[in-house]
């Protein structure tokens, strides 16, 4: 059984955690004072059950527990509370269990039999996976939900170019069968290029048919399209999920993290085909443009560790960009890291020196001399 431990009093916590580290079946995911990291953590970590101090800064135990029931409908919450026994019956609606401080091991027993007796491991952990998806985040492969990742077997690169084409305009018209014949074979005589084509779209289906993929090389119109049969593509997805992501705040922080790792590399990156140059960057505009805003967010919020996660990845992938290392420039002047800022503003200068012979902008310069001369 997985559990969430949450109060802000210290030695309650290890107090808690000791007593719970007498039962070899209990494992403690974590032990927090600050509740904003608990609803972090419910969405990142599997979490059976949840100790939840009802007394804390900032955000409530009644209030932190209604938003863990929205993130998770299925885990057990034991208060644990220094309120008297007749104070603490009010609540015996909302929660498994209540526990009073201290908490002794004869009554946490109790408390633990009943939990055994109603959860399922793992059974309050929600895991969506498709049981096939085409993936094109940084190199062209498949997912299979029983075997993990896959390869296609390419007989020829021209076998790889084609379907990765037609996968690329799946959302388009049909693509007409001369288009594919200047594309592929643009120096060929036009009979020989068809020859071509046709021998490539065998060798597709046919390799399509040997992995058991249920996708289809459909002829129509003079031209040639995919049918997918439901299976998703990764980039699609990816988009969905962010334009229906909730509101960011606390709460929502761990599934925006999620979302944004899922972007593993750029569009196709690997195969570095021209024609998908446009999609590429326009997903890459997309990536920044939540990035950015989730970084802002984190570092508004204290939340210093995911700041500085976000503003590095914005640095490294996007390095003529000022913000990713501004963003950490700020992370560091709160953690009063001035050699750190330094750093940031020696390799901002140095790189767009090296690239573009220009300086940092105005307003980055005027910040770090004057953070430098507030802190001498």
């Amino acid at each position: 059984m997985r559990v969430l431990l949450v109060d802000d009093e210290p030695l309650a916590l290890r107090n808690m955690e000791k007593l719970l580290g007498n039962h070899e079946d209990i494992e403690v995911v974590s032990a927090l004072v600050d509740p904003r990291e608990a609803l972090i953590m419910a969405q990142q970590e599997q979490v059976d059950a949840i100790f939840l101090d009802l007394e804390m800064p900032e955000i409530g135990g009644m209030e932190l527990a209604e938003q863990l029931y929205t993130l998770l409908p299925d885990v057990r919450i034991v208060f644990v509370t220094a309120f008297h026994q007749y104070a603490v019956e009010a609540f015996e609606l909302n929660a498994l269990d209540y526990l009073l401080k201290p908490v002794f091991a004869g009554r946490l027993n109790k408390t633990l039999d009943r939990l055994r007796k109603i959860i399922v491991p793992g059974h309050s952990h929600k895991i969506i996976m498709n049981a096939v998806q085409i993936c094109c985040f940084q190199s062209l492969h498949w997912i299979n939900g029983d075997e993990g990742i896959r390869s296609f077997s390419w007989r020829t690169s021209k076998t790889q170019e084609l379907f990765t084409f037609l996968l690329h305009q799946r959302r388009g018209p049909v693509v007409r069968k001369e288009f594919l014949m200047e594309l592929l074979w643009p120096d060929l005589d036009p009979n020989r290029a068809a020859v071509l084509l046709h021998t490539t779209v065998y060798q597709i289906r046919k390799m399509l048919k040997d992995l058991g993929l249920t996708i289809q090389v459909i002829y129509e119109k003079e031209g040639y399209r995919l049918e997918l049969d439901n299976i998703l593509v990764d980039v699609d997805g990816w988009e969905q999920e962010l334009q229906q992501a909730p509101e960011m705040n606390l709460s929502t922080v761990g599934t925006y993290k999620n979302l944004l790792a899922i972007y593993k590399g750029d569009y196709l990156a690997e195969l570095e085909f021209q024609w998908a140059e446009a999609e590429r960057e326009r997903l890459r505009l997309i990536r920044w443009k939540y990035l950015r805003r989730f970084a802002n967010f984190c570092l508004d919020q204290g939340l210093l560790t995911e700041a500085g996660d976000m503003f590095q990845q914005m640095r490294d992938h996007y390095p003529l960009v000022e913000d990713g290392y501004f963003g950490l420039m700020r992370v560091h002047l709160m953690l009063s890291n001035f050699a750190e800022i330094k750093q940031q503003f020696e390799m901002l200068r140095n790189r767009l020196d090296e690239e573009l012979a220009i300086s940092p902008s105005s307003s980055i310069t005027q910040w770090f001399n004057e953070t430098f001369k507030t802190n001498n």
